[in-house]
């Protein structure tokens, strides 16, 4: 028997090991890097309202439970899923504005960064992202912009396009070959 063992066993020195082992899995980050689109989309319109002051995250968390959830949950998937778009496509479809447009760069930057995210500082930066969206659009006018970008999401000609940008290329159709 070990020291270690004997330890436990005589004097209780270091617990009675019934409490389970710490694996790596067990970790904070390990946690977030099995999420699905669906609930990295969840956790990022939850962190954006707690990256919200006190009297914004009171309206944007009546404006979710009246219905704006969904639609902002839509929105996120898309915005997520076509992050292999470029950016004007992206805005054009997903948001009707021009590529350069402030509110463009946040939401693609939150899209990318919920994407990609490894721990859960990364979702806390996107989700702040996201909220200075929120800000930058404005809380009254949120709702119907997350309604417009849910429409344009549920368009069967921009799901074609974040589709076709999720596959990868195909060399003997994308191929440039000299004429």
């Amino acid at each position: 028997m070990s020291w270690e063992d004997q330890g436990r066993q005589y004097h209780m020195w270091f617990g009675n090991s019934t409490a389970p082992l710490k694996a790596k899995s067990a970790t904070a980050d390990a946690v977030v890097n099995g999420k699905s689109t669906s609930e990295r989309v969840l956790a990022l319109a939850q962190g954006a309202i707690a990256a919200l002051p006190a009297p914004l995250r009171r309206e944007a968390e009546a404006q979710y439970q009246h219905g704006t959830l969904p639609r902002v949950t839509q929105a996120l998937t898309a915005w997520i899923s076509g992050t292999a778009l470029d950016r004007m496509t992206l805005a054009s479809r997903l948001s009707g504005r021009e590529a350069d447009d402030p509110v463009v760069r946040l939401l693609r930057s939150a899209a990318v960064g919920a994407a990609t995210a490894l721990s859960r500082e990364d979702y806390q930066n996107a989700a702040g992202k996201l909220a200075i969206a929120i800000q930058t659009i404005g809380i009254d006018y949120w709702p119907r912009f997350v309604a417009d970008a849910s429409a344009r999401a549920g368009d069967p000609a921009t799901q074609a396009v974040i589709e076709k940008s999720r596959q990868p290329p195909d060399p003997t159709r994308d191929a440039i070959r000299p004429v």
